[in-house]
């Protein structure tokens, strides 16, 4: 099988190679995002109401590509005791469908909630609760809307520091959202704005600070990544000369070749050189400096699974690096050659959740300190809206380093389910395109959106096979 962690590079699977997509350095960009402004003729707010944060501001990214269904917000806490009696969102002309506000205390219950009504093609739309919510000082509120049809608006790093206007503050990665139809938004991404607002009022009496005077932006916003994360290639106009380097996008979330240095053992072993690229085979492996000869020569450089009498001085004197257990003859110091411990395989389908988990977290626990990344392979469950999404959650982001689903899609029986079943994924899966390379990305999009719910992003690898992946007794013609 071959496992592939780039969302733009298909292969063929014989043993499963894996190779990790080509992360180089990031681009520095000015992130400057104006998240407030004074109020405009036509809004909400009233002269004595604090509120509408973003009041006059416009997102540089009107209209992302991500198509769910998810519900937006933004945290706030007010230095005086009031009401808010408003929400607000800004949208863009394709932020269609029915749109949702609601109010919750920062546990998740819901205060309020109320629909979105009149709405004007593109700009600020408000919406009334039936009655003001009073709020507390010092108190954490969030309020949110549900962009049903997904195309919302969002910069990324607008919400990179704390914003404060009057009496409300939002805090540094104020910015949340979680995919549903009416969820409670928990998960910040890339400290992202949304451009979620309120209309608030303080009580008589109240003394609130002067406005704040926002400067002319000096740089410009950079716009967010869709919550599934899809970076387009730009390829030339026409194919590049043979050896010529293609113009492919960089994946900052995914930490770039610089991820390697915080392990030791990968920094020792060079992996943190942008023109290393893994290719690592699963399950098969060398016997003799030969084999591992011609493993290089046919761009093979790491192993998974191999049998635990495989001499470690193959890989030394190979140049070539081991993912798993201890092997032979592995030197108790200066085994740079061994980069990275396999966990397990496919955990989620083989254990319950809870067992699973504490399966995983026990094998977190004796890794710890060995210097090396830990990596793990999960099934399609947890790119499924099967179940609680939050053990999905759980296994994704708490226990690895490095993370991969195994998903065969040119002979997968899923494909030939009837009825079919694409629209339990969390990136629904198109039957007339079920088993095409499409597919492998739309897997990666969705490990994307399971490793961005903690913001803490990983590299994602991904299978990809050329022999039948199928059970033997019954697979499908490919």
């Amino acid at each position: 099988m071959t496992q592939l962690n780039s969302s733009s590079v298909a292969g063929g699977r014989s043993h499963r190679l894996v190779f990790r997509a080509v992360l180089g350095s990031i681009v520095a960009i000015a992130v400057v995002a104006t998240l407030i402004g004074v109020t405009r003729a036509g809004d909400s707010a009233s002269a004595d109401q604090v509120g509408a944060f973003f009041a006059g501001s416009t997102p540089v990214t009107v209209t992302d590509p991500d198509r769910q269904s998810v519900s937006l917000g933004v945290s706030f806490s007010s230095s005086v005791d009031g009401t808010v009696s408003e929400v607000r969102f800004y949208k863009g002309p394709k932020n269609t469908g029915r749109h949702v506000g609601a109010l919750w205390n920062a546990s998740g219950a819901q205060l309020a909630s109320t629909v979105f009504t009149h709405e004007s093609r593109s700009g600020w739309q408000t919406a009334r609760f039936s009655n003001p919510v009073a709020i507390a000082k010092g108190t954490t509120y969030v309020a949110s809307y549900i962009a049903s049809r997904g195309q919302y608006s969002a910069d990324a790093q607008g919400l990179r520091s704390p914003v404060t206007r009057g009496a409300l503050t939002i805090p540094a990665g104020g910015g949340l959202y979680r995919y549903g139809s009416s969820e409670f938004p928990r998960y910040n991404y890339l400290n992202s704005n949304y451009y979620v607002d309120v209309v608030f009022a303080p009580n008589a009496g109240a003394e609130i600070p002067p406005p704040v005077v926002v400067p002319t932006p000096s740089g410009t916003p950079i716009p967010v990544p869709s919550l599934t994360p899809s970076p387009t290639p730009n390829p030339p106009a026409t194919p590049p000369p043979s050896g010529a380097a293609l113009s492919l996008p960089r994946i900052p979330w995914e930490g770039g070749s610089a991820y390697w240095k915080k392990f030791a053992a990968t920094n020792a072993a060079g992996w943190d050189d942008p023109s290393f690229f893994p290719v690592v085979v699963w399950y098969n492996g060398i016997s003799n400096n030969a084999e591992a000869a011609y493993d290089k020569s046919v761009g093979i450089n790491t192993y998974i699974g191999m049998d635990a009498s495989t001499d470690y001085n193959l890989f030394k004197d190979n140049g070539v690096y081991w993912i798993g257990e201890k092997l032979a003859n592995t030197p108790s110091s200066g085994a740079s050659n061994w980069v990275g411990n396999f966990m397990d395989d496919e955990v989620d389908g083989r254990f319950t959740p809870v067992e699973g988990r504490a399966h995983l977290q026990a094998i977190k626990d004796a890794n710890a300190g060995s210097g090396r990344f830990d990596y793990a392979n999960f099934t399609q469950i947890v790119m499924s809206e099967y179940g609680d999404q939050s053990d999905a959650e759980a296994y994704v982001n708490n226990y690895t380093d490095v993370v991969s689903a195994d998903m065969y899609w040119y002979s997968i029986p899923f494909c030939d389910w009837n009825p079919y079943q694409g629209d339990t994924y969390i990136v629904p899966i198109n039957k007339a395109n079920c088993r095409s390379a499409s597919s492998y990305g739309k897997t990666i999009q969705m490990l994307q959106k399971r490793d961005a719910v903690d913001n803490r992003l990983q590299p994602i690898w991904q299978f990809v096979e050329n022999l039948n992946g199928g059970p033997g007794a019954s697979a499908p013609a490919v």
